[in-house]
């Protein structure tokens, strides 16, 4: 399994822009460019949700980076949504 990884991390090192383009096409995928903020109810989704963080920026019309940051702020509590009641 190290020799995977060890592979893995030349190539990335060694192909720039192949990476590159290879984020660019995955964030495309859930990207749709409108700006809004986060609702109590998506809140709760992105924290107890058991599905994978792409089909959770599908459904809620949301970058996966936008999920991974604002899970990272809600567990850190630095999140300025209002409590859900």
């Amino acid at each position: 399994m190290a020799g995977n990884y060890e592979a893995n991390r030349k190539w990335r090192a060694g192909n720039p822009e192949a990476r590159q383009a290879q984020n660019d096409r995955r964030y495309e995928k859930t990207m749709t460019g409108e700006r809004r903020r986060w609702t109590p109810e998506e809140d709760l989704m992105i924290l107890s949700t058991e599905v994978s963080d792409m089909a959770l920026a599908k459904l809620l019309k949301r970058g996966e980076r936008a999920i991974h940051v604002r899970r990272s702020k809600l567990k850190k509590g630095t999140s300025t949504s209002p409590p859900v009641d």
